[in-house]
């Protein structure tokens, strides 16, 4: 059965069991463990979600490098779940299944066996580690494809008035933002936290690293998104910068970020069509080409300051003092994967095995139970 693109796993779910009538859908993962212990009588189906497992955490590569080296020969998927008792990030316990199958994705039958099932706890201080890399990869994401349509010539206007920046708008927000539950900042409390925990001195170097990313990131993108959004809704956007600069000032600080200056547009297109001549590999760009496109964000651009010290010929295309920041890489091979990309995964409890039903870049995890023997089965499709 083919999933459709961003279909919801409740409407999977129930596509599955009308294509298997009589099948009683197993509501939570503890039933399913218990089932495949205890073979009950019937047909029974499982479906959850994975998605595939990071190949690589190079903070160095470029967005889409990264996820060429991600989505490249794919055998490794994860799911988890939180483990009961937590009541905050302190105490959150997690558990995590990877699944590593025989083939890698795609394959010519879009159908793979698992060879090996893992399943590992991890701990809060990895847990937080995860949300930081995971809101990161969010925001480079959305960098990527403003920073690509402005390099593409797309009018100013239209990409203000896209999905795209609306979706970057609320991103900042609630990430400059600190609610009640404390936001990003509350993983600051794992910085100064002593445990007994193997390796936890690097777990804690390591979020501190990410979490200066995230900081580095938030600063290039609130300069980006000033330079685009729409003048009647700039007070707006300083109340974000504003919160930024309180919530953040510690590290703001110590990274010596200039949050005072502000893109150019002038020199915002000039650096992506920069960019864009080294990724042709030598081909000069049309002087004609910079001034059309310069004609048609109005031609009276004005020159304003820069962000720090950045090279806007390098690759830290936003780049302050503060450090690196990413760079697109249009030559990567794999396409770029939605981050609503994801896998279903189906452990049909029952004597016959059939394949279930999976989103867009998703796929089905079978389990096949017979005269004591198990086997299970990976089934992806990619469009």
């Amino acid at each position: 059965m083919e999933g459709l693109p961003f279909e919801h796993i409740t409407s999977v779910s129930h596509r599955i069991a009308r294509l298997y009538p009589g099948s009683k859908m197993i509501a939570n993962e503890d039933e399913a463990k218990r089932l495949l212990v205890e073979i009950p009588f019937g047909k029974h189906i499982y479906v959850k979600m994975v998605k595939p497992a990071d190949s690589t955490t190079d903070i160095k590569l470029s967005y889409m490098t990264k996820q060429y080296v991600d989505h490249k020969d794919m055998n490794t998927f994860i799911s988890t779940r939180r483990i009961p008792g937590s009541t905050n990030i302190s105490n959150l316990w997690t558990e995590e299944i990877t699944y590593e199958t025989l083939l890698t994705f795609p394959t010519l039958m879009n159908f793979s066996e698992v060879k090996s099932t893992v399943v590992v706890k991890l701990s809060p201080i990895k847990n937080a580690i995860k949300s930081i890399v995971a809101k990161n990869a969010e925001l480079s994401g959305l960098q990527f494809l403003i920073t690509r349509n402005l390099k593409e010539g797309i009018d100013i206007k239209s990409i203000a008035s896209s999905s795209v920046f609306h979706t970057l708008s609320r991103a900042l927000a609630g990430t400059v933002d600190s609610p009640v539950n404390g936001g990003v900042g509350q993983y600051r409390l794992f910085f100064d936290t002593e445990s007994d925990e193997a390796n936890y001195q690097e777990s804690v170097a390591c979020l501190k690293q990410s979490f200066n990313n995230l900081i580095i990131l938030l600063n290039n993108l609130l300069k980006l998104h000033d330079a685009l959004i729409p003048t009647y809704l700039k007070p707006q956007h300083q109340a974000m910068l504003e919160l930024f600069k309180k919530n953040f000032k510690s590290e703001i600080e110590t990274l010596k970020l200039d949050v005072k200056s502000t893109i150019s547009l002038e020199r915002l297109l000039q650096a992506n069509l920069m960019h864009h001549g080294r990724r042709l590999r030598g081909r000069a760009i049309s002087h004609a080409r910079y001034n059309s496109l310069m004609h048609s964000h109005g031609g009276s651009i004005s020159r304003q300051g820069g962000i720090g010290n950045g090279d806007w010929g390098s690759s830290s295309n936003f780049g302050g003092s503060g450090g690196s920041s990413f760079t697109p890489d249009d030559d990567a091979s794999s396409s770029m994967t939605s981050n609503s990309d994801q896998t279903e995964v189906m452990s049909r409890i029952s004597t016959n095995l059939s394949i279930s039903g999976f989103s867009n870049g998703g796929g089905s995890i079978g389990t096949r139970l017979s005269s004591g023997t198990k086997k299970t089965i990976l089934n992806l499709n990619y469009r």
